[in-house]
């Protein structure tokens, strides 16, 4: 395709002018231009990763998270390199009052520690603007964790009253969340402070529907329900369709087990409340407790006559739970069918309501991978038909749509089973260098790949020499990631009790190398891990240097210790189980999901921090390997 002249002489004229403009200042790790930025103003964003994990990045992204009090929005900007670092620009949404800014390349994060760079809003006089401490206060409490800031109840608490302190007529807008953070954080005090708290609101004249709302939600939550019914009254009485009414509907609609009854009360509410940002969440409702209930016949209905309200997720669930409990695949298929179809239209044009903490391509990639898993399903129960090539074809995008989100080791290796099987043993090899490079491979991969060289070459003349080089480069692959990972930061210590009732602490095994597994028997995460993580504890089991301890943590039963120990003497793990029945470590560790492990070294100090569950049982036990070998 020829290029136009008047492109040609635009880009050079592009060229000339970037090449004349002035040299960017970086000043730390960390800064921005303007220094004040306002709502609706672009911001140059400077950034040095010189001492940072994304030092040796080649390519960056900016994630920026804008909140008023929840996150607003997410999106994702390309940085460009400069001489002195890299840049990039956003411009400030009306209704921001802050923003949370996170650098990546890849999986590997510049979170500032998991502190998140912040960014204040100015209004234009050069004042900060209200709101911007309770939303980075929301953030350290709530919704941080989901864009990489980790857990913070004191600094939490301390911006709480920071908002107050500069704009304390607007306390009461934020009282539903300042109110559980103090709960959570001092639960035997925070009743007094609660109540004197609405005490002084209570004294004020012309309330407005939130102070309204807030005393009315919060007498009846510390038990006075004098008080809490007489505001409850008056607020219904004055706004009738307020969001006091709507949350009150909302705590009913959740109430209700009866299916017939909570479809009237969903049509109900979006009459009453057609504005409703609670709307999407009621329909979610319905299914999960449709799904949990075990009524798969009624949720799949729900679902179909539902299309395009909810999320394609909901097609794999219900459908992979119903198969394993017995149901028949001529149930289901025309269902799974529709949930591919679902999220390939939405992958496409996406019309469903996008998470706020998820940026647009974020979402996009989560819908493929819904695709994905329910295409796999569907080729895994035509495969079990004797439908093999459309099986196939189905795996094949299933690994498309899902690869380089979330991996699936055990659908990708029954799409190269199924190309060996049908003689298709050359692209059966292509496959599995793609699979095997990425360091997603695995033992029983390479057993396929020597399998399909042997039929493709007529023996196994030259296989050790070709194989080995995958091998090395799918290791080399997990050391250069590992490398941008590595930290140097002090490990909390703590005491525990085992399930032998031995106390523990983290000081016992000062000189050694410690594997600390935070985990929960319904983790299913968690649970798919173990036999990845015991293999690599049987492999250290004579290295006395080297210890694992897997702490049992944000359980959900009465007898915790019981559950745990019922768990591990049933799977027959050798895992040496700590309790933090009162949830202080996982939380002093600023744990934001689990599965989740520390590598910490012999002197004490975490030097790996890995997050979930790849999918892949091999490559737990290569990684946990690598990770203490980096460290010895």
């Amino acid at each position: 395709m020829k290029i136009k002249p008047s492109i040609i002489f635009s880009f050079l004229a592009l060229i000339i002018i970037t090449s004349c403009t002035k040299q960017i200042d970086f000043n730390g790790t960390f800064s921005i231009d303007p220094e004040k930025p306002k709502p609706g103003e672009k911001v140059l964003v400077k950034y040095d990763p010189a001492n940072t994990v994304l030092s040796n990045s080649e390519e960056i992204k900016m994630f920026v998270y804008q909140y008023d009090v929840e996150v607003e929005s997410s999106s994702e900007f390309e940085m460009l390199k400069n001489e002195n670092g890299w840049t990039a620009e956003f411009i400030v949404h009306p209704e921001t009052k802050g923003i949370i800014i996170i650098f990546a390349e890849g999986e590997t994060q510049d979170n500032n520690d998991e502190k998140g760079y912040f960014i204040k809003v100015y209004d234009d006089n050069g004042n900060l603007l209200a709101g911007y401490y309770a939303g980075m206060a929301v953030a350290q409490y709530n919704w941080g964790r989901r864009v990489g800031v980790a857990r913070d109840l004191k600094e939490s608490i301390i911006n709480f009253k920071n908002e107050f302190e500069a704009n304390p007529k607007n306390k009461a807008e934020y009282f539903d969340y300042y109110f559980p953070a103090l709960i959570a954080e001092n639960s035997s005090n925070a009743n007094g402070i609660i109540e004197s708290e609405l005490s002084d609101l209570e004294i004020q004249k012309d309330k407005s529907e939130t102070e309204l709302n807030a005393l009315a939600k919060w007498f009846l939550q510390i038990g006075n329900n004098i008080k809490g019914t007489e505001f409850e009254n008056l607020v219904l009485e004055k706004y009738p369709n307020g969001k006091y009414a709507e949350d009150k509907f909302v705590v009913k609609f959740n109430k209700e087990t009866d299916f017939s009854k909570k479809k009237d009360l969903l049509k109900k509410f979006e009459t009453d409340f057609p504005q409703s940002k609670q709307i999407p969440d009621l329909y979610e409702d319905i299914v999960l407790n449709l799904r949990n209930n075990k009524d798969y016949k009624n949720a799949k209905i729900f679902l179909e006559s539902n299309y395009g309200k909810l999320a394609p997720y909901f097609y794999y669930s219900i459908s992979s739970r119903w198969l394993s409990e017995g149901g028949k695949f001529e149930e289901i298929e025309s269902f799974l069918r529709e949930g591919i179809k679902l999220a390939e239209e939405q992958a496409a044009n996406n019309t469903l309501t996008k998470p706020a903490a998820l940026t647009y391509e974020q979402y996009i990639e989560e819908l493929k991978f819904y695709a994905g898993m329910n295409q796999f399903l569907l080729a895994e129960q035509l495969n079990i038909k004797g439908n093999k090539i459309e099986a196939m074809e189905l795996l094949e995008k299933g690994i498309d749509n899902t690869f380089e989100y979330y991996p699936q080791q055990q659908q990708n290796e029954l799409f190269v089973q199924l190309l060996i099987e049908t003689g298709n043993y050359d692209k059966a090899i292509r496959t599995l260098e793609k699979f095997i490079v990425s360091g997603n491979g695995s033992a029983e991969q390479m057993n396929m790949l020597k399998d399909a060289y042997v039929n493709l070459h007529g023996s196994d003349d030259g296989y050790d020499n070709y194989a080995s080089k995958f091998e090395e480069s799918a290791k080399a692959k997990i050391i250069d990631k590992l490398k941008k990972e590595i930290m140097q930061k002090p490990a909390p210590d703590f005491t525990l009790t085992d399930l032998n009732g031995k106390t523990v602490s983290l000081a016992d095994y000062k000189g050694k190398t410690v594997i600390l597994d935070f985990w929960a028997t319904w983790c299913g995460p968690c649970l798919k891990s173990f036999p990845g993580v015991k293999n690599a504890v049987e492999n250290f089991r004579d290295d006395e240097s080297v210890k694992f301890l897997f702490v049992n943590t944000w359980e959900r039963v009465d007898n915790k210790k019981e559950n745990a120990e019922e768990f591990i003497a049933k799977n027959k793990y050798p895992f040496h189980v700590l309790m933090d029945t009162k949830n202080k470590v996982v939380a002093d560790y600023k744990v934001s999901g689990i599965p989740t492990k520390f590598i910490i070294d012999k002197n004490g100090f975490i030097r790996f921090q890995s997050v979930g569950f790849s999918g892949n049982t091999d490559q737990v036990v290569t990684e946990i390997t690598e990770m203490i070998n980096m460290i010895n």
